[in-house]
């Protein structure tokens, strides 16, 4: 596990099926003068989404009673994970503005962790596990205050990798930048020890995925094969529910035209 981790670290979201629409999306790439555009709205915008955000947090701590059999439910934890645009073109400050991770292939997953136990639920809100970990609300022994995490599920491994942090033990994060999530996330995670070890009570490893800076990006040396991808994402970036330009994907193989073209920017100084 710890090997795995590693590499992910010296190179390194997601499945096949999760970013087929995507590849749609990059055959008709848009220009970068409107990405970019799009880019700068959606800071503007978060500004004022931030109650609206929070109001999201307390409906998904509130909505596991409800009786997922009964007809017409719905559930809420439906399209609530962040999702990414194809990068097709180096964004403006790409070097100082932008972090990245390199993502092992998996299934997407939201986790919440309440009241004693640990749910996994798919993009669509189907929930897929229920299990208890050590995550702050997320075990008999730990009922108090909820965890949410966005996380990637690798049955290769049988663990989850988190990618990004929504709230833990009630903090909630969605509305604080990318840059500060990511800090705060490894820091808590790595406080909490016993999330990221298999055992009775933390059934599947729990584990943070390193973020990088962008002036970092290089080609990996190891095998890339147990990589589905990179994911990018603009420091100030909030959580956003949806597909987000501030966040970018490309495939591995992609990873090589994407240094060229950065290192072509800085050199030309855009």
């Amino acid at each position: 596990m710890e090997e795995l981790v590693e590499c992910f670290g010296d190179a390194v979201a997601v499945s096949q099926d999760e970013f087929t629409d995507r590849r749609d999306q990059y055959k008709t790439r848009s220009s970068k003068t409107d990405q970019d555009s799009r880019r700068a709205e959606f800071l503007e915008r978060q500004k004022s989404n931030r109650q609206k955000k929070l109001a999201v947090l307390r409906d998904l701590d509130s909505s596991l009673e409800e009786d997922e059999k009964k007809e017409g439910y719905k559930s809420p934890y439906k399209n609530q994970l962040m999702l990414s645009e194809w990068l097709t073109e180096v964004p403006e400050n790409f070097v100082k503005e932008w972090l990245y991770t390199p993502v092992p292939v998996g299934h997407r997953a939201l986790l919440v962790a309440r009241k004693g136990k640990t749910h996994s639920f798919t993009k669509s809100g189907y929930r897929t596990k229920t299990f208890q970990s050590q995550l702050p609300g997320g075990c008999r022994t730990s009922k108090s205050g909820y965890t949410v995490l966005d996380a990637i599920w690798s049955e290769a491994e049988d663990c989850f990798f988190v990618l990004d942090i929504l709230c833990y033990k009630s903090h909630h994060v969605v509305d604080s930048e990318a840059e500060f999530r990511f800090y705060w996330g490894a820091t808590k995670l790595s406080e909490d020890v016993d999330v990221g070890e298999r055992s009775e009570g933390n059934r599947y490893p729990i584990i943070w995925l390193p973020h990088f800076p962008c002036s970092e990006l290089q080609l990996p040396d190891e095998d890339i094969s147990s990589l589905d991808g990179y994911l990018f994402y603009h420091k100030e970036g909030h959580y956003t529910a949806g597909t987000t330009p501030l966040v970018g994907w490309i495939k591995p193989e992609m990873l090589e035209d994407l240094i060229a073209k950065a290192s072509s920017a800085v050199k030309s100084g855009s």
